[in-house]
């Protein structure tokens, strides 16, 4: 050891370290400054790289967004003008271009096998429909597809299943109330939980006949205008999410359907009774009102169309025929033909889409030969 490392530190061995020492903070705080600025400019072309980055993701993004709508453009030119000239080759010579497009949809030909046999026998029951309706005085009318149907094919479109019927809520309950009584016929209660809607049929008794007519609930309105549609449509949004909310709403989702009998159904049942209720109070409906409006029970986007019309639209329903047997079609058919679907003598785009919900066994089809031979 080195004798002069015991000795006590001289004034100038003590005032070199406090220098060093304060030369050592300036130096750390000049890192510290230096880092702070390095990461400020690494900040700062970050940002720069990244506005870069997303200027160039909008200018393609935007790119791609014209070059589609161009093509999209080009791709609706390009089927209109073939459409037109497809329309153009089928007119004869003196013909109007509406007759020709008439007289097209009148020649396509009814469904076959088992969807023409469901078909008739639907009709078979909308004719028993019809009659009982008119010895208790209840109002009805085809709508949605099934007039669709009656108008431009005279009876189902050639693809279609459905049987659609309005009724007002005031009708279906004495419905109700008459089918009770009449051993023939009966009428069903469903909830459905992809559609969030109650699915009300008219049957026949016997189980193993398929064939249905379904009921649209139809209520009173005072005010018939865009924003009472927009207050019920937004009422029937608040209930979804109430469905939505409930702890038994998977078990109802993984069920699909329930009867109003079951334990499910009577909870579903509650809630639509309660938003009906809301419906009432909130001024949406009301008896004896001027319009009509699509119930909260079934309420759907149909087309964009705001299912809201005045009662003349409707009532009194004037007589047509479909499938060569009269029944009861809206007052104005085509005023709501028009508003929902457009001009109904364009082709359709969705002749695929209405296979899927009919029970065509051959029990079942046996069951229709032998209840009701006259309509095959």
């Amino acid at each position: 050891m080195n004798i002069l490392d015991l000795l006590p530190s001289t004034r100038r061995a003590v005032r070199n370290t406090r220098d060093s020492i304060e030369s050592l903070k300036d130096s750390i705080e000049s890192l510290r400054d230096s880092i702070e600025s390095l990461k400020c400019e690494t900040t700062a072309q970050y940002d720069r790289v990244f506005s870069r980055t997303e200027q160039a993701d909008i200018g393609i993004n935007g790119h791609l967004a014209c070059e589609f709508e161009r093509l999209e453009k080009a791709i609706k030119a390009h089927d209109s003008k073939t459409v037109i000239m497809l329309w153009e080759l089928y007119r004869k010579d003196g013909e109007l271009p509406e007759d020709a497009r008439k007289r097209f949809f009148k020649s396509i030909p009814p469904a076959t096998g088992p969807l023409r046999l469901h078909q008739l026998g639907c009709a078979q029951l909308l004719s028993e429909f019809n009659e009982l309706c008119k010895a208790h005085n209840l109002d009805y009318w085809i709508a949605f597809g099934t007039l669709l149907g009656a108008v431009r094919h005279g009876g189902f479109i050639p693809w279609d299943d459905d049987t659609d019927l309005g009724m007002t809520r005031a009708d279906i309950k004495k419905l109700v109330e008459i089918v009770e009584d009449d051993s023939r016929y009966s009428v069903s209660v469903v909830y459905d939980a992809f559609a969030f809607c109650r699915q009300i049929r008219f049957k026949y008794s016997n189980e193993n006949i398929p064939c249905f007519l379904d009921l649209f609930l139809f209520d009173e309105v005072s005010d018939v205008t865009h924003a009472t549609f927009e207050k019920q449509a937004a009422l029937r949004g608040e209930m979804i999410e109430h469905f939505i909310s409930q702890d038994w709403y998977q078990e109802w989702q993984a069920a699909g359907y329930v009867s109003e009998n079951s334990i499910l159904g009577e909870k579903a049942a509650a809630i639509f009774d309660a938003y009906l209720n809301q419906a009432e109070d909130d001024g949406i409906i009301s008896a004896n009102g001027s319009g009509l409006i699509w119930g909260i029970d079934n309420l759907t986007d149909l087309n964009g169309y705001d299912w809201i019309c005045s009662k003349g639209d409707v009532l009194p329903t004037q007589r047509i025929a479909f499938e060569g047997a009269p029944c009861e079609a809206p007052a104005n058919i085509e005023k709501l033909l028009t508003e929902v679907y457009g001009n109904i003598y364009s082709l359709p785009d969705d002749i695929s889409t209405h296979f899927a919900h009919v029970d065509l066994t051959d029990s079942n089809l046996e069951s229709l030969h032998l209840e009701n031979p006259d309509t095959v």
